[in-house]
């Protein structure tokens, strides 16, 4: 049945689910928003991979929720990725922190986007130094090889050129972030109605984020595919 794969899926990625911390309603509320941050700034960013579903059940990995995305046939199927479609996910992967950063304070931020932030490291990083996704401070070439971040030849890049690189990022970064706050801010009553329904339920799907989408934006941003049955 679509549950026993569903539920196999989760636990091949994610692991197997927990009842620790489930009674902690304080913890359960931070995590949701942490989760509906990524899952609103998904479905609010043009083009990017439609969010399938977001839970706030702590996973046997560490996680203490997670949300889960449907990439495009295309972009599955090619493994190519745009420029606008990676500055998308740099914005979706600080969801968590700045969801957090807006409802908490920054005094209350947790360690919780310790691996959202390592992924927004990692991408930002391969955007500038492999991909030549970078401002004209840097000419449209492969800085250092794919794999693992190994240089193309020792010294590859000028100490300068690495200082390059290292600004390069940031901005990618910081202009990421601001285009989260901004817009996870202007969508707070989206935030606060999706944190309610995720601790009622604890799991919800796309098609219940598509429902809240039309009652406070108007509109779903990125259609789901259709779905051809026999």
């Amino acid at each position: 049945t679509f549950d026993e794969i569903d539920y196999a899926i989760d636990r091949l990625t994610v692991g197997l689910a927990k009842t620790t911390g489930m009674n902690n309603p304080s913890r359960q509320r931070l995590v949701a928003y942490h989760e509906a941050g990524h899952a609103i700034m998904a479905a609010l960013t043009e083009g990017y991979d439609t969010v399938a579903k977001l839970t706030i059940i702590p996973r046997s990995n560490g996680a203490g929720g997670f949300t889960l995305f449907t990439p495009s046939e295309d972009r599955a199927e090619s493994g190519m990725y745009s420029y606008k479609f990676l500055k998308g996910q740099l914005a979706v992967a600080l969801g968590g922190r700045v969801a957090e950063e807006l409802v908490y304070g920054g005094e209350e931020v947790t360690t919780g986007a310790s691996n959202d932030l390592q992924q927004v490291r990692n991408i930002a990083r391969r955007m500038v130094a492999q991909w030549g996704f970078s401002s004209d401070a840097l000419s449209p070439t492969a800085w250092e090889a794919a794999d693992a971040g190994q240089q193309m030849m020792p010294q590859s890049a000028s100490e300068q050129t690495e200082s390059t690189i290292d600004a390069e990022v940031a901005k990618l970064v910081n202009d990421a972030y601001q285009v989260c706050r901004e817009t996870i801010a202007q969508n707070r009553p989206l935030l606060d109605a999706l944190v309610e329904e995720l601790l009622e339920c604890e799991t919800i799907d796309g098609t219940d984020l598509d429902r809240l989408l039309e009652k406070f934006v108007g509109k779903v941003v990125n259609p789901r595919p259709e779905v051809v049955t026999a």
